[in-house]
């Protein structure tokens, strides 16, 4: 059973719902549309939030966690997708500050969406068999890069590493 089964088994909406898609694309970007799920960008007019260079083209397992594993009518805030193969699950949160000031703020709700969705999967034992990777993704869409290393981040990165075994990172992209 892969981690794709564990998932499609404990959520039951994933296959009616089209939660999951899998790719073999060189490079691929993942647009948020804050009223529907999350999606893989076909159409390259179309620019995403979140970009994936696969190098090696193997396959990569796309997955839209909030609105479509998780509904609406779930009233839990998850994060937005995930993407995986053999060796590397990604959970990701986007976020669009419309100032700087309101980054911290946005930071800060990520990480509780990540948090909770990451707290779920492990409390279903997705991954309970499982030697792979984990690690968390908060993609703040913006133009400009602002220190990566203060007191905070280093707070929120070894409390995840301390509760969950996974990295807690920042950006807008996944290199497989």
């Amino acid at each position: 059973m892969t981690i794709i089964d564990k998932i499609k088994k404990e959520f039951e909406n994933c296959s009616a719902n089209n939660c999951i898609e899998h790719t073999k694309d060189k490079y691929f970007e993942i647009l948020d549309d804050n009223n529907k799920k999350c999606f893989i960008v076909k159409d390259k007019i179309i620019k995403g939030n979140f970009q994936v260079k696969n190098q090696n083209q193997n396959e990569i397992s796309f997955i839209a966690i909030d609105k479509c594993l998780f509904t609406i009518d779930d009233m839990q805030k998850k994060c937005d997708f995930a993407l995986c193969n053999n060796y590397e699950f990604s959970f990701v949160e986007i976020k669009e500050p419309s100032s700087v000031s309101g980054r911290k703020a946005l930071r800060n709700d990520a990480v509780e969406q990540l948090k909770a969705t990451i707290e779920y999967f492990f409390d279903k034992k997705i991954f309970e068999t499982f030697k792979i990777n984990i690690e968390a993704i908060i993609c703040l869409v913006g133009k400009k890069s602002y220190p990566s290393l203060t007191s905070s981040k280093i707070k929120r990165v070894k409390e995840f590493q301390d509760l969950y075994s996974v990295n807690l990172i920042e950006g807008n992209f996944k290199i497989y």
